[in-house]
């Protein structure tokens, strides 16, 4: 919802949203403006509740719809003459610009009641269209920031291309914000945002690098131009026309107001239904514009309140041939002609955000950003996916039968290599693996791609001693894509990083041999060796490099970062709820096991993650192998009591969470205190009072509900029945006691027990 004031607004002249020549006349309705005593509260509080509910069902189903309109559209374009592509390219555009309300509504948390769902949907909806969904997520957040839209401000007049977009060229607005606003991260000081956006971005290169030499292969450049650029470019025109468009001649001064003011500076266009319903109502414009948290399938009915209860302060006119050809003759961003009647003033930041954030026009900032780029590990973890995908779909490498089955047997093997000799054995030493079993593991792991031994053990170790604080090195607090990947494309301070002991590591001769010689290791047991396995046993060179080499690869990488991201996302917390990690099947089928996360940050000592028989963790079983084969000793284990302590605690603390939801009725010390005398006095004034366990119970309201009828309750009226309550006539149920505390009115001071 956007943040408002209970304050009223300020005194300021407002102008009619459209100033000149023929669109005037166009506007349906010009009315006054809002009076100064109202406030944003005020206008939200008008609305209904049911247009901030949330519904999943309703999500996905507009969701489906929306993919289907896609679909549709591809199909169109396929089956028509060329002369008709642009009627496609508008449906296309339509319904990707659908796409984009979808990604809005998950940044603003109104997709789904679940943070992580928002998320995963988000980016992957808004990947096709090239937009880095955490940055932004961040830059919606900052909209409102006196901080950011001073500096934006600021930026926006020393852009040249800014200055270019005016009169007809008003509409690739959208496209200079998309390249300016969410590709940058400069402006951001916070750490933990700049991390987000930074995953973000790359996120969307590692993709575009992907996705688009693959739809050329299948498609060609026209296939591209018709089914991605064309649409593409529609998008952000239907973003400027429908989302800008409203407050376009005012977009200067609309940052310089607060949320509530923007009101007097939006025009409701009406578009044909049809449209709208495509593009999920991206022209409602005034109540996205008050309320951020409000999701597209209720904007329609947000905005009949509106009408309802501020009809006469809304302006409101009908798209049309005439209001689009005016406004792209005239329309000037940055024209003072267009700014004249306001404040023509020169914006400048106030001192506090001049202290605050520097402002840096010069390179430096981008060539210092680039420097803290870990580029060897973007080049794996960017180009093994490329690879990958050129070699299965561009080239068309086979897979046959032996090698995928190969390919099956060494991702288990590199993976197991990390999670039990690296994670299990080494980081956390629940078992001492023999030299032999220690030797082949260190192979089989360095075929992972994820570090030396010691290096992946010290920030191991860093992380649970400091889990989901920012000396974590992979913090779930950054976001999911942070602690999943982005963590490892960025080069880490050695200041900021805590530290961590590996003494025992360093003094292992086999641990240091491999951080010695790690790259020629990993290379050779990851690419070299499955090739040659493929290659010399059943002659198929290419497919056991491509298939067993570097796709697998590309799976074992992001099946072992899950116990990263995911494990700390995606389920329970049955040991301990002040920390990130959850225990789930899911995770733990994806993970080789380490999807037990709770008990693992708990208890990480434990060789185990799967505590049950039935749990899956192939790593546990293996391990249990090799401890009766005797290859390795002294496994480690917390003893079931203490399990039990963990698990009975968490118990208790969901059970008090919800009994302090539920009403016990008034407490000894919140009530006041009643004497034998003052008792009497009110029986004899017909009050109907019972003493039961020195409380007194005004039992009115409650004698004709009686189950046992009122003559039972009657006989105790005036007098202390607590034996009559607890068996001498009846002993009541835990239900009935129950409810007696429901009663409570006071006290009772019995004189001669205090005597």
């Amino acid at each position: 919802m956007g943040k408002g004031s209970g304050a009223p607004l300020t005194s300021r002249k407002v102008y009619p949203p459209v100033m000149y020549g023929k669109i005037n006349k166009l506007i349906r309705k010009s009315p006054k403006p809002l009076p100064s005593t109202v406030s944003l509260d005020d206008i939200i509080k008008s609305l209904p509740k049911e247009v901030f509910e949330k519904s999943m069902f309703k999500s996905t189903c507009s969701l489906i719809l929306t993919i289907f309109f896609i679909a549709c559209s591809i199909v169109f374009l396929s089956k028509v003459p060329s002369y008709l592509y642009p009627i496609g390219w508008m449906l296309m555009g339509a319904s990707v610009t659908g796409l984009m309300v979808i990604g809005n509504d998950c940044t603003h948390k109104s997709f789904s009641k679940s943070s992580i769902v928002n998320s995963i949907v988000g980016t992957i909806v808004m990947l096709p269209l090239l937009y880095p969904f955490q940055s932004y997520k961040i830059s919606e957040k900052n909209m409102t920031n006196e901080h950011f839209v001073e500096i934006n401000a600021q930026v926006a007049r020393k852009n040249p291309v800014r200055q270019w977009a005016t009169g007809k060229f008003f509409w690739i607005l959208s496209i200079i914000n998309w390249a300016e606003k969410y590709f940058s991260v400069k402006n951001l000081v916070d750490r933990k945002e700049k991390i987000k956006a930074v995953a973000s971005i790359v996120g969307v290169y590692v993709f575009g690098f992907i996705f688009f030499p693959i739809m050329v292969k299948f498609f060609g450049i026209s296939g591209f131009l018709n089914y991605w650029l064309a649409p593409w470019l529609i998008l952000h025109f239907l973003l400027s026309t429908a989302s800008l468009l409203p407050s376009i001649p005012f977009l200067e001064e609309l940052q310089q107001l607060n949320q509530t003011e923007k009101t007097n500076y939006l025009v409701h266009i009406t578009y044909p239904k049809w449209f709208e319903f495509i593009v999920k109502d991206i022209n409602f414009a005034l109540p996205r514009h008050i309320a951020l948290s409000i999701p597209h399938y209720n904007l329609r009915k947000a905005y009949e309140s509106f009408k309802k209860n501020w009809g006469e302060y809304i302006y409101e006119c009908t798209f049309e041939t005439e209001l689009l050809k005016e406004l792209l003759n005239r329309s000037q961003t940055f024209s003072n002609e267009i700014f004249s009647p306001f404040d023509t003033t020169p914006f400048v930041p106030s001192s506090k955000v001049a202290q605050d954030i520097q402002i840096d026009t010069s390179s430096r900032s981008t060539i210092d950003f680039l420097k803290n780029i870990n580029w060897l590990h973007v080049f794996i973890l960017g180009g093994t996916p490329v690879l990958g995908a050129l070699g299965a779909f561009y080239f068309k490498v086979p897979l046959i039968k032996p090698t995928f089955i190969w390919s099956v047997i060494y991702y288990y093997a590199t993976g197991i290599g990390i999670t039990l000799l690296y994670h299990r054995a080494l980081s956390h030493k629940s078992f001492t693996p023999s030299n032999p079993l220690k030797v082949v593991f260190l192979f089989l792991a360095a075929g992972a791609v994820q570090g030396s031994a010691r290096w992946w053990c010290r920030d191991h170790r860093a992380h649970h001693r400091y889990t989901d604080t920012d000396k974590d090195p992979y913090s779930a607090h950054f976001g999911f894509w942070w602690s999943h990947l982005g963590w490892l494309l960025v080069k880490q301070n050695p200041d900021k990083i805590g530290r961590a002991n590996i003494d025992d590591l360093n003094q292992d001769e086999w641990i240091r041999w491999q951080h010695r010689h790690y790259i020629k290791i990993a290379l050779f047991m990851a690419v070299v060796f499955p090739t040659l396995v493929a290659g010399l046993l059943w002659g198929d060179w290419m497919g056991g490099y491509l298939y067993a080499g570097i796709i697998r690869l590309v799976a074992v990488h992001h099946s072992t970062f899950m116990v990263n991201s995911l494990a700390h996302y995606l389920g329970e917390t049955p040991f301990d709820d002040n920390h990130t990690p959850k225990d789930s099947v899911i995770t733990a089928l994806l993970t080789f096991g380490e999807g037990y996360h709770n008990f693992h940050h708990e208890f990480p000592q434990d060789y185990r993650n799967a505590i049950k028989f039935y749990q899956y963790d192939p790593t546990k079983w293996l391990i249990n192998l090799f401890y009766y084969c005797g290859l390795l000793t002294d496994l480690k284990t917390f003893s079931n009591n203490e399990i039990q302590k963990g698990m009975i605690q968490m118990v208790q603390k969901r059970i008090d969470s919800r009994k302090g939801s539920v009403f016990w009725g008034a407490k000894r010390e919140e009530l006041p205190s009643m004497d034998k005398e003052e008792f009497d006095s009110l029986v004899k004034q017909g009050q109907k009072l019972i003493i039961i366990n020195d409380f007194v119970h005004d039992v009115k309201d409650f004698i004709n509900d009686h189950p046992g009828g009122t003559g039972y309750i009657n006989m105790g009226i005036g007098k202390d029945a607590t034996e009559m309550f607890h068996g001498a006539v009846y002993g009541h149920s835990n239900a009935g006691k129950n409810l007696l505390c429901q009663f409570r009115i006071a006290n009772f001071i019995n004189d001669k027990k205090e005597n």
